[in-house]
């Protein structure tokens, strides 16, 4: 017969994998596909049947991706059964491995209907664990998937429709009086007093919009300003940079400007035009760090509660220096995923903020290239063609770069000009690396790990960033770091280590430990808050532990409190007798 064989194999884990394999008499003439002895060593369990014909297989498929599976098998087909040759691997990690458990659902089942149209004899016994696994999957995940899918697209709506709402009212309160029965109309309720006040400041604003010059930056949908006096930002304004800039310190800096031509004006726009930042400025490129130091102090400060000038910027990546407990294995069990991020800026070129199109496209192939050397396994996708069904993935997992909202400090900086041209995600197959390209930054680089392993995960982010560092020197370009500011970023907030730990705790608590909890991490510089109820254990909660200091201690530091501290809420929850040692 000249039909594909197919292999369906259930681990011991109850994880599916699916592998196509080539005809069968190459099948037969190899002896078999390897892996299936590893498989059957695990103590799992392998189905295997053959296919009638590629036109059979691809005439179901088809009809049973448009009545159930079109979003994300359509496009599959084509690839899977008239390309030649076919690669199963490719496609067996595209669309079956990547945390997809309704689509292995969903294979799986049609395959056995396939198997039984064509023998019934290739089935397992009705009890065999495989049949039990579908069943579960059906009953357990088919159903909940349906109804998350549900509720994001359902949030993500309402957040739309309330950010259009509110620049709509701060559209029409730059307008007259004469807008308020409109806007009331709309389901707006009117502060009159928020309107003079509102209104006096919009006017002003926009007055200087049509008389600043042109800048290079501009773009038609975007206009940088020039600051000639004082802006009178109103009580309604809500930034650290409203707080901390005086007529003095604007006077001081207002002609100043970097060599890449970002002026004052540019760096605090974004508190003047958008009321609701909680920073509101925005670094163009390295050298505003150093121009308006007074202003960039202060607000470190502010945010972080720590004087770089005392608590010096330190930065060690050294994975082998963390000394890891022999039963950390076993203490660790409670971690049920690890994430650490980190953002980057090249010294060499101006930051989104401050970068023109030639330049971006300069950052995005000098990323792109030094990742696709180092992540063998990896893959890069512009944000304007990416796969729909790695949109999906990253998008459940929250790891997906979109076009940001429109009071967000990267889209009032001018880091979203021309979007999205020139921005990108690059991401390996398990998605374990995911880097976000030209975005606020250069570089956000995210690793993550579903195991309890946390210092495997810090080594793979070490690995990661000195590979970049190293391609990017070789090409005549460095990471943005300063002494005394750390590693340097658009917002000042993430200046300093720029890297955050964070890792997500499966705990049984009670009202009496939970209220203690975050005590056991308050010395370690942690924060400790519970996420939410786990759907399938009702006396099982989330907790995400994370470390977020940029200054005064290093990225192996934060790592090595994050493990330490692990210990103290496992002990603090189960009434361990004592400490394990460390």
């Amino acid at each position: 017969m000249g039909g594909v064989v197919w292999r369906l194999c259930l681990s011991e884990g109850g994880l599916f994998s699916l592998v196509f394999g080539g005809r069968k008499s190459a099948m037969a003439g190899r002896g078999g596909w390897g892996g299936g002895e590893e498989c059957i060593a695990r103590g799992g369990h392998e189905l295997w049947f053959a296919m009638p014909s590629a036109q059979e297989i691809r005439s179901r498929l088809e009809s049973y991706s448009r009545a159930k599976v079109s979003s994300f098998l359509e496009g599959a087909i084509e690839e899977l059964l008239i390309k030649q040759p076919i690669d199963p691997i490719e496609f067996l990690v595209r669309y079956l491995i990547q945390n997809r458990q309704d689509l292995r659902d969903l294979v799986a089942n049609e395959t056995l209907k396939v198997a039984q149209e064509n023998g019934t004899h290739a089935l397992p016994p009705d009890d065999h664990p495989l049949i039990n696994k579908i069943d579960e999957l059906k009953q357990t995940l088919k159903e909940e998937n349906r109804i998350r899918r549900k509720e994001a697209k359902a949030a993500a709506s309402k957040i739309q429709e309330l950010e259009e709402r509110v620049h709509q009212l701060v559209m029409f309160l730059s307008s007259t009086r004469g807008e308020e029965d409109r806007l009331r109309s709309m389901g707006f309720r009117i502060d009159t007093d928020l309107d003079d006040e509102m209104q006096e400041f919009f006017a002003w604003e926009e007055t200087v919009a049509a008389n600043s010059p042109y800048d290079r930056k501009n773009t038609p949908t975007f206009k940088f300003r020039q600051y000639t006096e004082f802006p009178p930002m109103t009580t309604r304004h809500l930034s650290i940079l409203r707080s901390i800039l005086k007529p003095t310190t604007f006077k001081e800096y207002r002609d100043e400007r970097t060599s890449f031509g970002f002026t004052f004006s540019n760096y605090i726009q974004p508190a003047v035009t958008c009321p609701s930042l909680r920073v509101g400025v925005a670094n163009g490129d390295k050298e505003c760090y150093l121009v308006f130091q007074k202003i960039s102090v202060d607000i470190i400060k502010s945010v972080h509660g720590l004087d770089p000038h005392v608590h010096r910027f330190r930065s060690e990546l050294s994975p082998d220096s963390i000394e890891v407990p022999a039963n950390f294995s076993e203490v660790a069990q409670v971690v049920k995923s690890t994430h650490l991020r980190a953002v980057r800026n090249l010294s060499e070129l101006p930051f989104s903020a401050g970068v023109n199109r030639v330049e971006r496209a300069s950052v995005e192939q000098l990323l792109r290239n030094a990742l696709l050397d180092f992540v063998q396994d990896g893959v890069y996708e512009s944000i304007s063609s990416m796969d729909p069904i790695d949109e999906e993935i990253l998008l459940a997992d929250d790891l997906l770069m979109q076009e940001p909202a429109k009071n967000s400090l990267q889209q009032v900086c001018g880091a979203s000009r021309d979007w999205p041209e020139n921005r990108g995600i690059f991401h390996n197959i398990d998605n374990s690396i995911v880097c976000w390209l030209n975005g606020e930054d250069h570089l956000k680089i995210n690793v993550l790990d579903k195991h309890h392993d946390v210092p495997l995960t810090f080594r793979k982010f070490c690995e990661l960033h000195e590979a970049i560092k190293q391609r990017m020197e070789a090409a005549g370009k460095h990471f943005a770091c300063d002494e005394l500011f750390g590693y340097l970023s658009t917002c000042p907030s993430n200046a300093g280590l720029g890297f955050t730990c964070q890792v997500v705790l499966e705990l049984e608590t009670g009202r009496k430990e939970a209220e203690s909890l975050s005590q056991c991490v308050t010395s370690l510089n942690l924060s400790l808050k519970r996420q939410k109820q786990a759907a399938v254990k009702s006396d099982v909660e989330l907790w995400v532990l994370e470390h977020k200091r940029a200054f005064g201690v290093t990225e192996t530091d934060a790592v090595r409190n994050i493990i330490e501290a692990i210990y103290e809420i496992v002990q603090s929850v189960a009434n361990l007798e004592e400490l394990p040692s460390r």
